[in-house]
């Protein structure tokens, strides 16, 4: 229960702060709080998508993975193997048949979005760096 309201305000994070970007009329390259706040899209956005992953035939493993390869609930698999990144439920049987419970679009997306979050914050530290060193060039002058 703490962990579905905690995952609810995020995702109501992740959409203020979204809306907030789309409707800015000019999205300003040089403002570092912009790609701060690209970044904590980004990594929203990366969380919700691994938890929704992670959550992927959390309860049950054996028994999901045995409705999903046909083999009906009471043939359960001969092994199964998680791993977190790549993030992976596989089920596998001596027969060779093996159903991963995690969908398939979720590592790309998961990688995609992290790597944005990378870029997005290197992007407002450099942003931060060069406003200030424009801003005490400017302030020296006068």
């Amino acid at each position: 229960m703490i962990f579905a309201g905690a995952a609810l305000l995020l995702l109501v994070f992740v959409l203020v702060k979204s809306v907030r970007l789309l409707r800015a009329r000019a999205f300003s390259w040089r403002d570092p709080r912009a790609w701060s706040a690209a970044a904590a899209v980004c990594l929203g956005i990366t969380f919700f998508v691994y938890m929704f992953g992670a959550l992927s035939g959390f309860t049950q493993t054996s028994e999901i993975c045995a409705v999903k390869s046909g083999h009906g609930s009471g043939n359960r698999p001969d092994s199964v193997t998680e791993t977190a990144f790549p993030l992976s439920h596989e089920c596998r049987w001596n027969d060779g048949i093996t159903i991963d419970l995690v969908p398939a679009w979720v590592n790309p997306v998961v990688f995609v979005f992290a790597a944005g979050f990378v870029l997005c914050s290197a992007k407002a530290v450099h942003a931060a760096i060069t406003s200030r060193t424009v801003t005490s060039r400017t302030g020296a002058s006068s």
